[in-house]
Protein backbone atom coordinates (compact mmCIF):
# COMPACT_ATOMS: atom_id res chain seq x y z
CA UNK A 1 0.00 0.00 0.00
CA UNK A 2 1.31 3.44 -0.91
CA UNK A 3 1.22 6.05 1.85
CA UNK A 4 0.88 9.46 0.15
CA UNK A 5 0.85 11.28 3.49
CA UNK A 6 4.52 10.49 4.02
CA UNK A 7 5.53 11.91 0.62
CA UNK A 8 3.27 14.97 0.47
CA UNK A 9 5.06 18.02 1.87
CA UNK A 10 3.35 20.18 4.45
CA UNK A 11 2.32 23.69 3.32
CA UNK A 12 5.35 25.09 5.16
CA UNK A 13 7.70 22.63 3.48
CA UNK A 14 6.18 23.39 0.07
CA UNK A 15 6.62 27.15 0.62
CA UNK A 16 10.23 26.65 1.68
CA UNK A 17 10.97 24.46 -1.35
CA UNK A 18 9.31 26.92 -3.74
CA UNK A 19 11.31 29.81 -2.30
CA UNK A 20 14.55 27.83 -2.47
CA UNK A 21 13.91 27.18 -6.17
CA UNK A 22 12.94 30.75 -7.18
CA UNK A 23 14.74 33.12 -4.78
CA UNK A 24 17.72 33.74 -7.07
CA UNK A 25 15.80 33.94 -10.36
CA UNK A 26 15.44 37.59 -11.26
CA UNK A 27 12.67 37.39 -13.86
CA UNK A 28 9.57 35.26 -14.20
CA UNK A 29 7.10 34.98 -17.04
CA UNK A 30 3.75 36.17 -15.67
CA UNK A 31 0.81 34.89 -17.74
CA UNK A 32 -2.75 36.21 -17.72
CA UNK A 33 -5.79 35.56 -19.89
CA UNK A 34 -6.68 38.63 -21.94
CA UNK A 35 -10.33 39.63 -22.33
CA UNK A 36 -10.15 38.25 -25.90
CA UNK A 37 -9.36 34.81 -24.46
CA UNK A 38 -5.71 34.68 -25.52
CA UNK A 39 -2.94 34.07 -23.02
CA UNK A 40 -0.49 36.94 -22.57
CA UNK A 41 2.90 36.48 -20.92
CA UNK A 42 5.32 39.16 -19.89
CA UNK A 43 8.57 39.18 -17.91
CA UNK A 44 8.19 40.49 -14.38
CA UNK A 45 10.35 40.62 -11.27
CA UNK A 46 9.17 38.95 -8.07
CA UNK A 47 9.33 41.57 -5.31
CA UNK A 48 9.34 39.19 -2.32
CA UNK A 49 12.37 38.74 -0.14
CA UNK A 50 10.71 35.60 1.26
CA UNK A 51 7.34 33.85 0.99
CA UNK A 52 4.82 34.63 3.71
CA UNK A 53 2.37 32.27 5.40
CA UNK A 54 -0.22 32.87 2.66
CA UNK A 55 2.31 31.87 -0.04
CA UNK A 56 1.81 35.12 -1.98
CA UNK A 57 4.19 36.20 -4.69
CA UNK A 58 4.28 39.98 -5.17
CA UNK A 59 4.76 41.92 -8.41
CA UNK A 60 4.57 45.61 -9.30
CA UNK A 61 2.62 46.52 -12.43
CA UNK A 62 1.21 49.66 -13.94
CA UNK A 63 -2.53 50.16 -13.65
CA UNK A 64 -2.39 51.70 -17.13
CA UNK A 65 -1.60 48.51 -19.03
CA UNK A 66 -2.83 45.01 -19.79
CA UNK A 67 -2.09 42.78 -16.79
CA UNK A 68 -4.32 44.71 -14.38
CA UNK A 69 -7.28 44.61 -16.80
CA UNK A 70 -6.62 40.93 -17.50
CA UNK A 71 -6.61 40.07 -13.77
CA UNK A 72 -9.81 42.02 -13.19
CA UNK A 73 -11.40 39.98 -15.98
CA UNK A 74 -9.93 36.58 -14.98
CA UNK A 75 -7.87 36.18 -11.81
CA UNK A 76 -6.27 32.87 -12.87
CA UNK A 77 -2.57 33.40 -13.56
CA UNK A 78 0.53 31.31 -14.15
CA UNK A 79 4.06 32.33 -13.22
CA UNK A 80 7.03 30.46 -14.68
CA UNK A 81 10.59 30.64 -13.38
CA UNK A 82 13.54 29.18 -15.26
CA UNK A 83 17.18 28.77 -14.34
CA UNK A 84 18.62 26.71 -17.21
CA UNK A 85 22.11 26.80 -15.68
CA UNK A 86 20.81 24.92 -12.66
CA UNK A 87 18.35 22.84 -14.71
CA UNK A 88 15.58 24.29 -12.54
CA UNK A 89 12.12 25.09 -13.92
CA UNK A 90 9.11 26.05 -11.79
CA UNK A 91 5.52 26.72 -12.84
CA UNK A 92 3.14 28.19 -10.26
CA UNK A 93 -0.54 28.83 -10.89
CA UNK A 94 -3.12 30.53 -8.73
CA UNK A 95 -5.47 33.46 -8.39
CA UNK A 96 -4.11 37.00 -8.55
CA UNK A 97 -5.45 40.02 -6.71
CA UNK A 98 -4.84 43.69 -7.40
CA UNK A 99 -3.59 45.18 -4.13
CA UNK A 100 -3.07 48.93 -3.79
CA UNK A 101 -1.51 49.15 -0.33
CA UNK A 102 1.04 51.93 0.26
CA UNK A 103 2.56 50.20 3.31
CA UNK A 104 3.10 47.00 1.28
CA UNK A 105 4.60 49.00 -1.59
CA UNK A 106 7.07 50.64 0.78
CA UNK A 107 7.93 47.27 2.30
CA UNK A 108 8.65 45.68 -1.09
CA UNK A 109 10.12 48.69 -2.92
CA UNK A 110 13.72 48.67 -4.11
CA UNK A 111 15.75 51.28 -6.01
CA UNK A 112 15.53 49.10 -9.12
CA UNK A 113 11.80 49.80 -9.27
CA UNK A 114 12.47 53.54 -9.73
CA UNK A 115 13.45 52.84 -13.35
CA UNK A 116 10.08 51.26 -14.11
CA UNK A 117 7.83 53.20 -11.75
CA UNK A 118 9.16 56.74 -11.19
CA UNK A 119 7.79 58.34 -8.04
Amino acid sequence: MNDHASTTPSPGEARAKLWELIKDIRFAMFTTRHTNGYLHSRPMTTQNRRIDEDSSLWFFMSRANGPVDDIRHDACVNVVYADPGQDSYVSVSGNARIVDDMARKEQLWSKTNDAWFPR
